[in-house]
């Protein structure tokens, strides 16, 4: 359900982390970071988090070469 969710509001275009804290305090974790275990090992999530990472430092002051 976790992995789902996110992938919707990343299709979606929903800020995941901006939201990724009401999906935690949903599942009844007290830390988001307790949330993150979901999401290890799971070549769809990876996949996305590596775009998302190559968009932010390309977009970097100074960049990424």
């Amino acid at each position: 359900m976790v992995v789902r969710r996110i992938q919707t509001w990343h299709a979606a275009g929903v800020n995941v982390d901006a939201n990724i804290a009401v999906l935690a305090t949903y599942l009844g974790h007290v830390e988001v970071r307790d949330l993150y275990w979901y999401l290890s090992a799971v070549p769809e999530l990876m996949g996305i988090v590596a775009a998302r990472f190559e968009a932010f430092a390309e977009n970097a002051p100074g960049g990424v070469s």
